[in-house]
């Protein structure tokens, strides 16, 4: 009598984990990260209408009203805003979620995304010129950051450099995409530190399941 052949389980942190390019489209982070987007785009919009857009955009005092940070990130001003956001989410952001969980995809984005906001709003009003924001190009500049240090290429010319120079170096790769994309009525701050935010966290490649290990049990627990 045939016995069926015993398939080795995996064992450790990540044992279970599917990698996001074997999940059917719907459950794509960055997919639903763009429709959540959409929706809160729209909302802002409606808000436009009714002269209340204050609970869509980040602005002093940061105290208070806290949803403002999480909203603000997926708010855009008017299409053009959130297609332009839209369309580097869905490259650099596609190409990330496919090694890389929902859970760390989805924090990752808030996170570097609300810091970005937060970064310009104090900064700007420290200066005397409190200035709101709203918009995912903090986070949309943090993806592009990450893939630009968590490859190999990457890895290998900054292997063994001290963190100083891993500072330095994410520095200037910031300043120069701010400069890229640099404007006026644009939150040149918020894309800077985005933009430190993916390089840093690309260089320690922490998106990486083996980075997140004790998360990673607990989101799925």
């Amino acid at each position: 009598m045939k016995q069926a052949a015993e398939t080795p389980q995996q064992v450790g942190p990540n044992a279970g984990e599917k990698p996001m390019g074997g999940l059917s489209v719907a459950m794509n982070p960055a997919l639903q990260t763009l429709m959540l987007m959409s929706i809160v785009s729209l909302a802002t919009w409606t808000g436009v209408q009714a002269n209340d857009v204050d609970p869509f955009m980040l602005q002093a005092p940061l105290t208070e009203e806290w949803w403002q940070l999480p909203l603000s990130v997926y708010a855009h001003s008017s299409p053009d805003h959130l297609t332009g956001n839209a369309t580097v989410i869905l490259i650099a952001g596609g190409i990330i979620s496919l090694s890389t969980s929902w859970f760390r995809f989805h924090l990752f984005f808030l996170s570097s995304g609300i810091l970005a906001g937060v970064s310009h709003v104090a900064v700007t009003d420290a200066m005397g010129t409190a200035a709101p924001v709203l918009g995912a190009s903090g986070a949309a500049f943090a993806l592009v950051g990450y893939l630009l240090t968590s490859n190999t290429v990457s890895s290998a010319v900054l292997e063994g450099a001290s963190i100083r120079v891993v500072l330095s170096v994410a520095a200037g790769v910031a300043l120069f995409l701010t400069i890229q994309s640099a404007g006026m009525e644009i939150a040149n701050l918020a894309h800077f530190t985005g933009a430190a935010i993916g390089l840093l966290s690309g260089h320690f490649n922490l998106l990486r399941p083996q980075q997140w290990g004790l998360l990673d049990r607990v989101s799925r627990s």
